[in-house]
């Protein structure tokens, strides 16, 4: 992949084809990259996933995969300002593209630096607002766990019937290992791959025959974290002001919102990595998932 292949131009384009086709799946949004980026984006397995994984924490658009299947459907308007600790600027018009000229930044880069978003870095006196939803941290924009637990997870029968080829996540080297079911022992997230539909998730203590299906799969790792023996650790990272998880261990897309939205910048790879992040929003999520009475 060039180191120009996404441009002021090409992302112009990109944003109005996601407006004119307004919701897909995947297969439809690698069309909408082949079209605004040239055919031999499809020569880069990991480009238009990568993409895909970076219009949702920009707000370009959003995704769903409560299904299972992924689907997405266009969000913006227009340029998308972002108003937080590092405010910024995602440009998508025309106008944009015509100012733009040679200033444009990488906001969003791939594992080999490689612009995926473009846009402008903003002074800090842009954010004018005191009020608004990137300048207040994830553990006060969400309730605790222990309030909304019921809509995340529910407990099943271990005895159920489970169809499909399952996966564990393995926390030590962050990726997921197909696993015969009945194999498991001790504490895992599991998912099931099924044939006609996406993976379920489901977090349980096999020794115990204790099982939870999880019904938001964004909230997977969340829920993992809280009901199983994990560390922060295994969700996410923090060193200094960079933060970073594992490609996949899936985070609320609020979550990932407000990190990029603190962000200098995102780099999207094997480790996705939103570096130069305020203090005030990683204190926001640790406090999340260090809140008092729930696990300790």
């Amino acid at each position: 992949m060039s180191s120009d292949r996404i441009n002021p131009f090409s992302q112009s384009s990109f944003a109005a084809l996601l407006r004119y086709f307004q919701h897909g799946d995947f297969t439809c949004f690698s069309r909408i990259c082949e079209l605004a980026f040239g055919p031999h984006v499809t020569t880069d397995s990991y480009f238009c996933a990568n993409l895909l994984f970076a219009a949702q924490v920009c707000g370009l658009c959003e995704v769903s995969t409560e299904t299972g299947a992924t689907r997405w459907w266009v969000a913006h308007q227009g340029d998308i300002l972002i108003r937080s600790g590092n405010p910024k600027l995602i440009g998508l018009t025309p106008d944009w593209l015509a100012a733009a000229d040679n200033s444009a930044l990488p906001l969003v880069t791939d594992s080999q630096m490689r612009p995926l978003v473009l846009g402008s870095r903003l002074p800090a006196e842009c954010d004018t607002s005191t009020s608004q939803v990137f300048t207040t941290g994830f553990n006060c924009l969400i309730p605790p766990f222990k309030d909304i637990e019921r809509q995340l997870c529910t407990e099943v029968a271990f005895t159920d019937d489970i169809v499909g080829q399952a996966e564990v996540y393995r926390t030590a080297v962050g990726h997921w290992d197909p696993v015969p079911l009945d194999a498991l022992t001790g504490a895992q997230l599991v998912r099931i791959r099924r044939e006609y539909s996406g993976p379920a998730y489901y977090a349980q203590y096999s020794d115990l025959r204790i099982r939870f299906q999880i019904t938001q799969p964004d909230w997977a790792f969340v829920v993992a974290y809280f009901l199983l023996p994990w560390r922060l650790s295994d969700v996410l990272q923090v060193e200094e002001t960079t933060v970073s998880t594992h490609r996949a261990a899936r985070l609320p897309p609020m979550m990932s919102r407000l990190l990029f939205a603190a962000a200098d910048s995102l780099r999207v790879g094997p480790i996705v990595r939103y570096e130069g992040v305020d203090l005030n929003a990683i204190d926001g999520v640790r406090g999340y998932f260090e809140q008092a009475g729930v696990r300790q």
